[in-house]
Formats: C-alpha cells, sequence, structure tokens
C-alpha cells in the first residue's frame, strides 16, 4: 500500500498549497546563515515539494536549491531551466555514473525533447563524451538535437537497435 499522498499531506503546513517547481526571481531578504546570496540578486531555482510553490508571489528557498540567474536570460527563460536540468544530470551522473572524459557513448530518446535536449549538451560539453546518438524523426528536430550536441541522430520510428548497430560505433552505449 502507498503512503505516499498521505504522508505528504501530513508534512504540509499549510491547509491549502501553491503549486510550482521552477522559478526565478530576486533575492527579498536572506536568512543568518546564508552565505551564497544577498538581497537584490537575480535567482533561479527548483523548489521544495512540501513547502508553497514556485507560482506564489514570495517563497522561502533554500540557498542550496538556488543557483545566479544567468545574465543572458530573462526570468522566463531561467525559471525554465532547474527541474529539467537537475532530471538531465540527475539521470547521467547520478543514476548512469558517468564520469567527464569517459569514453562511451549514450543513447538519448526525444533529443529535441525538453530533457532530452539538456542531457544532450551536458553528455557532450560537460561530460565530453565522444558520441552522443539521439532520436528524432523531422528534420527541424534532427537539426535542433544536432545543435544540442547529438554526434548522431536516428529515427525514433524505425528499430532503434539496427540504427545504433549500423553507425558501427567504436565505443559502448550506456
Amino acid at each position: 500500500m502507498l503512503t505516499c499522498t498521505a504522508d505528504y499531506y501530513k508534512r504540509v503546513k499549510y491547509p491549502f498549497h501553491i503549486i510550482g517547481f521552477d522559478g526565478a526571481g530576486i533575492v527579498e531578504e536572506v536568512g543568518s546563515e546564508c552565505v551564497l546570496f544577498q538581497p537584490g540578486e537575480e535567482v533561479f531555482y527548483v523548489s521544495n515539494t512540501i513547502r508553497q510553490g514556485a507560482t506564489a508571489e514570495y517563497q522561502l528557498v533554500s540557498e542550496f536549491d538556488v543557483g545566479h540567474k544567468p545574465k543572458s536570460m530573462d526570468f522566463v527563460e531561467a525559471a525554465a531551466m532547474p527541474l529539467t536540468y537537475g532530471t538531465a544530470y540527475e539521470s547521467l551522473v547520478e543514476r548512469l555514473e558517468i564520469k567527464k572524459g569517459e569514453n562511451v557513448g549514450i543513447l538519448i530518446i526525444n533529443g529535441a525533447g525538453g530533457v532530452g535536449a539538456v542531457a544532450s549538451q551536458i553528455a557532450r560539453w560537460v561530460l565530453e563524451l565522444p558520441v552522443v546518438v539521439t532520436t528524432a524523426s523531422r528534420p527541424e528536430t534532427v537539426e535542433f538535437s544536432k545543435k544540442m550536441g547529438a554526434t548522431h541522430v536516428i529515427n525514433h520510428r524505425k528499430e532503434l537497435k539496427q540504427q545504433v548497430d549500423d553507425l558501427k560505433l567504436d565505443v559502448p552505449i550506456k
């Protein structure tokens, strides 16, 4: 029997819950133990599921879930990043345990989707994998996937294993 829902409502401090995981904003004030941020700084973050969500006007967020907003992004663009990037990073680094410079390749399904596009960037540019194979089918999604870091793009509407085998890669696929 699952008790996740009941446990959730025991831990939430309010009779209602404002949703929203990703957020961006300006630091209003910081606690006495905060060392990474100052009031007035522009930030982006992923919120905690047992606190009020990012669609609230004000939100209490741990400094460990916050980053300085990239200056090249507006608040909407920055707010769209944390959960997607966190999911991709956790998948590659924490779950698959891929190490930077490891001599392996990876197959990413839906390379033009949110998590897939981010995973491609992390795999190719951060982890420096020699081979990043993604799936896409339309010309515009194939091109986008390549811009995100794919070294090869295969069609997700066809047999995947055969297409990967046909690439004759010299590294194993994780």
